[in-house]
């Protein structure tokens, strides 16, 4: 992957999704070892990921469970983007642009980081 970072302003605002009764659905996390202040990602091999799946239209945003300001960061998209999502995941590994199960893959090496 050679993309550097995914556009920070068009972010899905999933806290308003959420209040408003919606629930996020996560394909990637990452632990706040690896965000900013504001809960972005700071992992190049992550940024390099989400600006892939942007590019191709996936539009998501970085959410916490409310309450738990000690837990891991998630990669989200609504409801109604869940179908687009997959399927870009789908194009990308049928491509060889990533390989099976990468995003888990790479949450699993952002959130195992802060436990060990």
């Amino acid at each position: 992957m050679t993309a550097k970072g995914p556009t920070f302003e068009r972010l899905f605002d999933a806290d308003a999704y959420y209040a408003s009764g919606g629930m996020p659905w996560s394909f990637c996390a990452y632990s706040n070892r690896f965000a900013d202040a504001l809960g972005h990602p700071t992992d190049p091999e992550l940024l390099a990921f989400l600006a892939l799946i942007q590019s191709r239209g996936v539009v998501f945003g970085f959410w916490r469970i409310p309450g738990d300001a000690a837990g891991d960061w998630l990669v989200v998209v609504p409801k109604d983007e869940i179908q687009r999502t997959m399927t870009t995941l789908l194009a990308m590994r049928a491509e060889g642009t990533i390989p099976k199960s990468y995003p888990t893959a790479l949450a699993d090496r952002l959130c195992s980081t802060s436990r060990a």
